[in-house]
């Protein structure tokens, strides 16, 4: 299992809708440090590793209502028409909390370099919430 794989299931793990500043609970992973002052950059959450590797949560408003599977499409369909990335597998995930997710891997050329993005998304009533390594 790779490390990103393996921060995305602690987030979603953690991910917890409760009533304090954050609507989640994000655990910053071992060797990470958290960002301050993401707001202005569209985070509520963000951490970074020494080598480079970022992950970070938004939180936007259902607005109007979607289902889980009407933003994945959404999220998936501007990841490879905007972004040039193709989508390599899906899986459904679970917040600690029952909130059903689905993580989407994408995958992507750099030069001659390939990278990996990896995005989970859980979606209730009011909220969605995108996790991204």
């Amino acid at each position: 299992m790779s490390s990103t794989h393996r921060i995305a299931i602690l987030f979603a793990a953690n991910l917890s809708l409760c009533a304090c500043a954050r609507p989640f609970v994000a655990t910053t992973p071992a060797g990470f440090l958290e960002l301050d002052n993401q707001s202005n950059a569209g985070f509520d959450y963000r951490a970074t590793h020494p080598d480079g590797l970022v992950t970070s949560v938004r939180v936007i408003a259902n607005k109007p209502q979607g289902t889980l599977a009407f933003w994945s499409r959404a999220i998936e369909n501007q990841m490879r028409e905007s972004h040039g990335y193709s989508l390599l597998a899906k899986r459904p995930m679970m917040s600690r909390d029952g909130t059903a997710g689905e993580q989407l891997q994408f995958g992507h050329d750099e030069g001659q370099k390939p990278h990996l993005y990896y995005l989970t998304l859980f979606a209730d009533q009011e909220d969605i919430f995108i996790l991204e390594q």
